[in-house]
């Protein structure tokens, strides 16, 4: 239950910092994976506002600098969120070790929109000066998701980056393909996986594929036997399911946790045509699920069922396969031993996904929705993207026309292409593809690479920010925060005395789009105000799309309007380059360089 996850998130956030005390560790950063671990950087703060003397805004600046956050979840649904009456009991006493009143507290995970939650996603992006996800079609959700932490900004200029996910390739890499990936075997010693990987013989790869293969059948006729004997089956039924795994059917795999949105359901929505499809006698071809579903997941759940009563049924038995107790175990050899890869999710919902990848450093080919990694594999000639239902408005069509196109690619191009064997039995042009598959992964969904980005995006950064912070008594922190208190005292005072802009009407393209902008700015100077012209395409939720932002400069030889000092002109120009239906605005926020941080969000204004 919800006060069981609340006990959870304390123990892993806040005690994992005290395990790195009772080591011995000061870690100069901290990486959050995904909300369930915000507490650490509130206990980092706190350790720094009672071992240093600091501030909470103090501490927090220090912690933010030095505090990386990814969040792997692509629906609202899946960031956890806490009543404040369960918080109260938790952190009634937040005061005497954070240094900060119960309410600016309960600030840090709530929002105008949800003033009575408390988010861990949101505590996150508030401590956290490195927000990511896991591809760059999920960093785009997620932007959405989390715009409101930057309520005046863009969608697109939301300061979340992406880092594509990646595996351990020698985890998951069959023994059979590792030796001949082995740069000993083949190539020169440090030769690039990639390059060796390029260089496979396809008739020496097929015979690595058919060892996986071969272990793979091995172990799921044990597997559905004794399921069978312990469902009380009849043998000959049993029997005829065994025989039916045969190693020279098309293997389709599909293995993962059984969520609503990765729709393990989905081919069974036309029964007619998949059995169609699984019984031509030339072109044997078994599908083989295997999940779990999480035990609050009642709608993951029915879809199990289904798949293992569909695998059960009489027309479909020793076509599907609906193989119990999944495991890492039963995933490695899956990826490793199947031949075509089957992921299925709802577009956007897929945050990235690396079984796909797995798959494919064993020579396996996927047939995957264009959705988290897969969407930027540029897919053309190593797999095959489901695009049926794209454009469908409804979520029936879309899945009734996922479900066609894949059961078309299957029966039209994928089984033709495995089929198609030479006087040697080889399937030389489906390994041609296995072979740009394994470059494809070991070029650029490798763990290595992944480390390698968030090293040189944020771990480096925040390391060296962690001990530039603590020079000096931590004088770097205190002033930054002095300076963004004399900004938000200052912001109270800004008059935005005249704002000039084009008229409504038809301009010409490549025609200049002037924009005046008169302030009185108070107390502060023009460096420390951004004021912008943002051109963008008007949406029908009145958001700005494909948006350019001009930087207006202060013209230092035309005061605006009326006396005063403080009273500034600022003016800039857009050019038009494309045709079409043009919105503009003027935005006026704090300068704080390129990366707003949630902080001073508010402080945004729309004149």
């Amino acid at each position: 239950d919800d006060e069981m996850r609340l006990r959870q998130e304390i123990v892993l956030g806040r005690g994992g910092v005290h395990v790195f005390d009772l080591l011995g560790i000061e870690p100069a950063l901290v990486h959050v994976n995904e909300g369930h671990a915000a507490f650490a950087p509130l206990e980092r703060v706190a350790r720094l506002v009672r071992q240093s003397g600091l501030t909470f805004d103090e501490a927090s600046e220090v912690v933010r600098a030095t505090a990386v956050f990814t969040t792997h979840t692509s629906v609202a649904a899946g960031h956890d969120r806490f009543s404040e009456s369960l918080m109260r009991r938790y952190f009634s006493d937040v005061e005497s070790w954070l240094g900060l009143p119960w309410e600016r507290f309960f600030e840090l995970g709530s929002s105008s929109d949800d003033p009575d939650g408390f988010a861990m996603t949101r505590l996150a992006v508030r401590l956290c000066g490195h927000v990511n996800g896991v591809s760059r079609i999920h960093r785009d959700v997620s932007r959405r998701l989390l715009r409101s932490s930057w309520p005046g900004l863009l969608p697109d200029e939301v300061p979340i980056h992406h880092v594509t996910n990646g595996v351990h390739l020698e985890s998951w890499t069959s023994p059979e393909v590792a030796r001949l990936l082995d740069p000993a075997s083949e190539s020169p010693p440090g030769t690039e996986l990639a390059v060796r990987a390029a260089a496979l013989d396809g008739a020496a790869l097929w015979e690595a594929r058919r060892g996986a293969k071969r272990r793979l059948v091995e172990s799921l006729r044990r597997r559905v036997a004794r399921a069978g004997e312990e469902r009380g089956e009849p043998s000959s039924q049993v029997w005829r399911a065994v025989q039916s795994l045969e190693e020279n059917a098309l293997l389709i795999g599909f293995a993962r946790r059984f969520a609503a949105y990765k729709r393990a359901d989905l081919l069974l929505r036309d029964r007619r045509r998949l059995l169609e499809v699984l019984s031509r006698p030339d072109r044997p071809i078994r599908l083989l699920f295997a999940g779990k579903a999480h035990p609050r997941d009642g709608h993951g759940q029915e879809i199990l069922k289904l798949v293992a009563a569909a695998a059960g049924s009489e027309e479909l038995s020793g076509k599907v396969f609906f193989l119990d107790d999944y495991d890492i175990e039963l995933a490695r050899i899956m990826v490793q031993g199947v031949d075509l890869w089957l992921n299925t999710p709802m577009r956007g919902q897929e945050a990235s996904g690396t079984s796909g990848m797995k798959a494919g450093m064993n020579g396996v080919l996927n047939l995957s929705v264009p959705d988290g990694w897969w969407a930027e594999t540029e897919d053309g000639d190593h797999g095959w993207s489901i695009t049926g239902g794209a454009l469908a408005a409804d979520p029936v069509g879309v899945d009734n026309l996922d479900a066609a196109d894949v059961l078309r690619l299957i029966d039209l191009e994928i089984a033709p292409l495995f089929f198609d064997r030479a006087g040697d039995g080889v399937p030389s042009r489906w390994l041609k593809r296995s072979v740009r598959s394994m470059r494809l992964v070991a070029e650029r969904f490798s763990a290595r690479r992944m480390v390698e980005e968030y090293r040189d995006w944020a771990y480096v950064p925040s390391a060296r920010s962690w001990f530039l912070l603590r020079e000096h008594d931590f004088a770097a922190a205190r002033n930054a925060v002095g300076s963004k208190r004399r900004l938000r005292r200052g912001w109270k005072q800004i008059q935005v005395l005249g704002v000039e802009l084009p008229e409504t009407g038809t301009l010409e393209l490549g025609e200049r789009l002037e924009a005046v902008v008169d302030l009185d700015l108070g107390d502060l100077t023009p460096e420390d105000v951004r004021v912008e012209l943002v051109v963008g395409r008007p949406s029908r939720n009145g958001q700005l799309e494909d948006a350019s932002v001009v930087a207006l400069a202060a013209d230092n030889g035309s005061p605006a309007r009326g006396p005063g000092a403080s009273r500034r002109r600022f003016r800039a120009e857009a050019r038009l380059e494309h045709a079409g239906r043009w919105a503009c605005g003027v935005r006026l926020r704090p300068n704080e360089g390129d990366e707003p941080s949630p902080g001073l969000a508010d402080l945004v204004l729309w004149v």
